[in-house]
């Protein structure tokens, strides 16, 4: 962690390079991750559209005590124009680690999917099935307007939070016998956090299906751009596409989304973990205050705060993941922990719950015998 705070910068483009060089060696030679390899399977009919899941090693605990592991669906950010689920170094990365001696080896091969397999083994180990889909991508190639049309394989607005849920409802369908599907979390960074909120809070996604909601309990948003105000002016040209024109960009961003009237209500929103780094650009920080003052208005719960470590940036939180410096990696122990952590009222409701089922198998409520 020391080492990351001489990066003085905070824009995503001036802490590329040096965030990258930073971490992926020792993420690449990680002696804190366990080996796991996921199975890859196809989720829907885009070719974007397929996941990865990561099962907890042989003897792991499963989170939350239950007698299967939770689910916990991560979402990759990358600005809505990249990222993938087992993404390669971009070039310039591996040129730049290649000039400068980093330690990754002689052979190229070793750094494909690094990340985000990090993130799922991770996750995995701590006791829960992780889960880590694709999703379409907006492009930045000149393309004729139809290109954008609905059902094209590019990216149009809602299609991050359809493709999320798209992907939840394959788990439930698919993952009953090795995880609990009762018990989903999700993490977001990023755009990803913003294609959480689309699922959430977008007429018609998940606000549309009761029985995923319920499973549903909490998500953790790192990062997230949700409103567009503040941000680089080069950014605007991928928000526009995504959103379909500059006009629609502030109606379905997460905090016009949370603003509208037909906003889900707040009684079937799950809790949410709303997170920043000390090092977050202005366009993360200032537009998530404002969003979360609209999200407890609302009537959504949760906490919003920074996440540990004094020095994360923007990258560093993923791309730390693995490097065995439990600074770099505390922000998603705790995420995951509180995930699992069961409120007071969620546990007064479970009490109930298993004195009901008590009662209805002819017990005696425990009190009774006092």
């Amino acid at each position: 962690m020391d080492a990351l705070s001489l990066i003085p910068a905070v824009e995503v483009p001036d802490i590329l390079l040096p965030t990258y060089r930073l971490f992926v060696p020792p993420v690449l030679h990680s002696t804190s991750l366990p080996p796991i390899h996921p199975t890859s399977h196809i989720y829907g009919y885009y070719k974007a559209q397929e996941l990865d899941v990561y099962m907890p090693p042989s003897g792991t605990e499963p989170a939350g005590g239950g007698d299967l592991p939770p689910i916990c669906i991560f979402v990759y950010g990358g600005g809505y124009t990249s990222g993938a689920r087992q993404m390669n170094l971009p070039p310039q990365v591996l040129q730049h680690l290649k000039a400068t001696n980093a330690d990754i080896g002689p052979d190229d091969r070793a750094l494909e999917g690094l990340y985000h397999r990090n993130i799922g083994a991770f996750i995995a180990s701590r006791g829960f099935v992780a889960v880590i889909p694709g999703y379409r991508l907006v492009s930045m190639e000149e393309r004729e307007a139809k290109a954008y049309e609905r059902g094209k394989e590019e990216a149009l607005f809602p299609s991050g939070g359809e493709d999320i849920l798209l992907a939840l409802r394959w788990a439930v369908r698919n993952l009953d016998d090795v995880a609990d599907v009762e018990e989903i979390y999700a993490v977001g960074h990023s755009a990803g956090a913003n294609h959480l909120c689309t699922m959430l809070l977008s007429p018609g996604l998940l606000r549309a299906d009761d029985d995923l909601a319920r499973r549903v309990k909490k998500v953790v948003c790192l990062s997230g751009t949700y409103d567009y105000v503040d941000g680089r002016p080069e950014r605007k040209v991928a928000w526009s596409r995504y959103f379909g024109s500059f006009e629609a960009v502030d109606r379905n961003c997460p905090l016009g989304l949370v603003r509208s009237p037909i906003a889900r209500s707040s009684k079937s929103l799950p809790q949410m973990l709303c997170l920043h780094c000390p090092r977050d650009p202005p366009e993360v920080v200032e537009p998530q205050a404002r969003f979360w003052d609209a999200w407890t208005k609302r009537g959504g719960g949760g906490e919003m705060k920074q996440v540990s470590g004094k020095a994360h940036n923007h990258m560093s939180p993923v791309l730390g993941v693995g490097c065995g410096d439990e600074e770099v990696e505390a922000w998603l122990v705790d995420a995951l922990e509180w995930c699992v952590e069961e409120s007071e009222v969620e546990s007064l409701r479970a009490c109930v719950r298993r004195l009901g089922s008590f009662q209805k198998d002819g017990g005696v409520p425990p009190m009774a015998l006092n």
